[in-house]
């Protein structure tokens, strides 16, 4: 079932993203005893989540490239469609 993250924090590091998607991943194996499969990142522009994407979730399709919270809404329904 999809779901939405969120990350609120003044550090834009990939340190803190790439933490995040690894404790996501294990915490789907544990919980759903599968793997946690990323079909899309959706994100702005911001190096640190591009890194932790790439290592990550490399084969995740990237929805937004620096588009502002307040397209996001708009932007998902063109992509999603």
């Amino acid at each position: 079932m999809p779901f939405s993250v969120a990350l609120v924090s003044s550090d834009e590091g990939s340190a803190r993203y790439i933490d995040l998607f690894k404790q996501l991943k294990l915490i789907s194996a544990q919980e759903n005893q599968r793997e946690y499969v990323v079909h899309y990142v959706m994100a702005d522009g911001a190096p640190g989540i591009t890194r932790a994407q790439k290592e990550i979730f490399s084969q995740a399709r990237r929805l937004m490239l620096g588009t502002c919270r307040s397209k996001m809404p708009r932007y998902a329904n063109i992509q999603l469609d």
